[in-house]
């Protein structure tokens, strides 16, 4: 690891795209994708994302979105996509808002996300606006 980063620059949002790519675990198309898409998903929701649950989101995009680029997705198996799916029951709007960030991904960077990666984002991102994270 880089030791110019620090334990604090890792929680921040800058401070993690910066080490996931360093660290070779993501593309810089994919970091410029996850920069642009999180930044509008805060300034819609007033999300912070310097807060560890919008770390765990951009964690998982970003490796999602590069296994996909890699011919490797995640396909979760039948027992994960039901308790995603009943994660998510009554919340059709953070899985479309999710379904959303998947088409933009297909067309910008030519990765497919499977189904139960997509359910897994609308699950991180639930939790963030469960948990009260947001600005307003």
């Amino acid at each position: 690891m880089d030791p110019s980063i620090d334990a604090e620059a890792k929680l921040t949002f800058e401070g993690r795209l910066r080490l996931l790519r360093e660290s070779n675990q993501a593309t810089e198309a994919v970091v410029a994708f996850v920069r642009e898409e999180m930044a509008q998903i805060a300034g819609e929701l007033g999300l912070s994302l310097d807060t560890d649950g919008a770390g765990m989101l951009v964690n998982h995009l970003v490796l999602a979105l590069e296994r996909a680029r890699n011919g490797t997705p995640y396909v979760a198996p039948a027992e994960i996509v039901q308790l995603l799916a009943a994660e998510l029951d009554g919340r059709p709007a953070i899985r479309h808002r999710a379904r959303r960030l998947a088409t933009r991904a297909r067309q910008r960077l030519h990765a497919d996300l499977p189904d139960s990666e997509v359910d897994f984002l609308a699950v991180h991102l639930a939790a963030i606006l469960t948990a009260g994270q947001l600005d307003g």
